[in-house]
């Protein structure tokens, strides 16, 4: 018996209990998700529903290992080398003034004061609040697929903006405001001069820092780790956001939508611009940050949806080895939060213009032809 196909009329597979009743026997066996949710008297009382059941469960999450595996072992790898040259010895350094007059060393020689929030914790919020978000919107949307691609989407623009962020750090360097500071140059080293006109330039080398990794810190302000964080992982959250709410649809919003999808960027440029209360980084160092984090999250967010800013498909989550057919059919109406107008919130709804999906055990070839069939018959319908 094929486990993973849909039951039709007079299917043998079905109980003779349900086969006189038709295709409602069928919307009523098929109606709630195989093995989620479903009433323990009605599992046991079901043998078809139990079999179908275990194999589903188990065949939807060997599918989601088989294509996910991959992706995870690349995020891994990538943040891996990210934290290796991160930690490395710096690769260079440049130079920087010392002088009598101290408006010379006026941009560098701001206090030390530390992080208005540490890197842990942007890191924490970076990725913990757009994950929670996205697992809260699948608790209504039920979308395997949307919440892996929100999930590993949310991670992977994250670390993609930290090794550029760590890649600019390591071999660009710049000094942090607060440099001075924490070097503490050496007054003898400093009188015997240094390097250019005037011999005002010097190098780290006459810093009296003992602790050598404060001193790589003060050396990595380009760009804003902080900045790059942020913008990529609450980027990424706004454009999820925009995508299942879509304010700049076709129907008009509701008064909360507009501000609610805005959040994350109000947040990621208020985490990017905490590093300038206390000196901890440039003006310039904060620009190209969130540069980094904003195209890593454009570019993340379409390489698992299917559309960035069209909002007729930019809620649509992309499945591995299957071609998006860009129709503004039934199938694409689906997954967004909200019902409005012709959208629907829940994947899935309609059992004949929709395929079940994994969540219900059914392989996604099976239901994508009969969907097509199906929208193609009502459109001549219409027409007719």
């Amino acid at each position: 018996m094929d486990y993973f196909r849909r039951p039709r009329r007079g299917d043998d597979t079905l109980p003779t209990n349900h086969q006189a009743s038709g295709i409602s026997s069928v919307r009523r066996l098929w109606g709630k998700r195989v093995g989620f949710g479903r009433r323990q008297a009605d599992r046991n009382s079901n043998p078809f529903v139990q079999q179908v059941g275990q194999r589903s469960i188990a065949s939807m999450f060997s599918y989601w290992f088989r294509h996910i595996w991959l992706d995870a072992v690349t995020i891994t790898v990538v943040g891996l080398v990210t934290l290796a040259i991160y930690l490395a010895p710096l690769r260079g350094s440049r130079r920087f003034p010392l002088s009598d007059d101290p408006m010379v060393n006026a941009h560098l020689s701001y206090p030390y004061r530390g992080w208005v929030i540490s890197t842990l914790g942007v890191a924490l919020i970076s990725i913990a609040m757009p994950i929670a978000i996205i697992l809260l919107f699948n608790v209504h949307l039920r979308s395997l697929w949307d919440f892996t691609n929100g999930f590993g989407g949310t991670i992977y623009a994250v670390i993609i903006a930290e090794a550029v962020h760590v890649l600019l750090k390591s071999f660009i360097t710049g000094f942090r405001p607060y440099f001075l500071t924490v070097c503490d140059p050496d007054p003898v080293e400093v009188a015997l001069g240094g390097e250019g006109y005037g011999g005002l330039y010097f190098s780290p080398d006459v810093c009296r820092q003992p602790d050598r990794m404060l001193l790589k810190q003060a050396m990595t302000s380009f760009p804003s780790g902080h900045a790059a964080a942020s913008f990529a992982g609450l980027g990424f959250l706004f454009l999820y956001l925009n995508g299942k709410l879509k304010p700049w649809g076709n129907y008009r919003p509701m008064s909360w939508e507009l501000p609610f999808v805005l959040a994350p960027l109000a947040g990621a440029l208020l985490l990017s611009c905490s590093v300038l209360v206390n000196a901890d980084h440039h003006a310039s160092d904060v620009v190209v940050g969130g540069a980094i984090g904003a195209v890593s999250a454009l570019a993340t967010y379409r390489a698992v949806f299917a559309s960035t800013w069209d909002w007729r498909f930019n809620h649509i989550a992309l499945r591995p080895r299957e071609i998006m057919a860009y129709e503004l059919g039934g199938e694409n109406a689906e997954g967004v939060m909200l019902h409005k107008g012709t959208w629907r919130a829940r994947v899935g709804r309609n059992f004949e213009t929709r395929e079940v999906g994994y969540w219900r055990g059914v392989a996604p070839e099976e239901g994508r032809g009969r969907t097509e069939m199906a929208d193609r018959a009502g459109m001549a319908s219409r027409e007719q």
